[in-house]
């Protein structure tokens, strides 16, 4: 069982990935 401190970093660091292959997707998307 992981401390909850972790998930909760674990959890953010999933959004922020996420995040970043969005917007990445995003700049392809307008700058063909």
């Amino acid at each position: 069982m992981l401390p909850k401190g972790v998930g909760v970093l674990y959890a953010k660091r999933k959004r922020l990935i996420e995040w970043q292959r969005q917007i990445e997707l995003l700049h392809i998307f307008v700058n063909p």
